[in-house]
């Protein structure tokens, strides 16, 4: 599994949390500050790195809070005694000092969330989504566009816990792509909250 070091930043009552830029991987969700950790490196020591190239800054790691699985990713999250610098950002887009309540009402990354969860000893709901991935949870509940040589047509299912599949034909990829991106936001959607600010 890989490795992925978390940096729990704080200001009095506050931790700082980044919001990924739209050319990254999971645009507009936040998380806390960090990176891979590379083959062969300490954790500390990619975390170390991390900051200085994404904010700028020389730190100190302190003990660590705790670890997380995400898909093929294991994050451990790490406390900062202090730093150096002034932050900036680079690889982010933007940036908020948040409480850890404020934290859970923003779109955090399913293992960011569970690093706050740990720290506020909070547990999720059972109406909570459970998934490693947002792709597997995806694909538990809806099939992607598959062409159906027979009918010529893409057809999209989609499961139920009530009832079977339902299958739904399209004339063409387009339409059917369109609505498989529709629903997979729906089934994502008791994830999301909204956040209190505006960005």
């Amino acid at each position: 599994m890989k490795k992925v070091a978390a940096a729990v930043i704080r200001f009095e009552d506050k931790v700082l949390l980044m919001r990924r830029s739209p050319d990254q991987k999971f645009p507009g969700f936040w998380e806390f500050p960090g990176g891979k950790v590379e083959q062969g490196e300490r954790i500390t020591a990619a975390l170390k790195r991390e900051l200085d190239e994404e904010l700028y800054i020389k730190a100190k790691i302190g003990k660590m809070i705790t670890s997380v699985p995400f898909g093929e990713y294991e994050i451990f999250a790490y406390d900062v005694k202090y730093y150096d610098g002034t932050i900036r950002l680079s690889v982010h887009d933007d940036m908020e000092w948040l409480t850890l309540d404020e934290a859970l009402k923003y779109n955090l990354l399913p293992a960011d969330r569970k690093i706050v969860m740990h720290m506020t000893n909070t547990k999720e709901k059972n109406s909570a989504p459970s998934y490693t991935s947002f792709a597997e949870h995806i694909t538990r509940h809806i099939s992607k566009p598959v062409f159906d040589q027979q009918e010529q047509t893409w057809i999209v299912a989609i499961e139920s816990k009530t009832q079977k599949s339902k299958k739904y034909k399209f004339a063409n990829e387009y339409l059917a792509m369109d609505f498989y991106i529709n629903e997979a936001r729906k089934v994502l959607s008791p994830f999301f909250e909204s956040p209190q600010n505006t960005h």
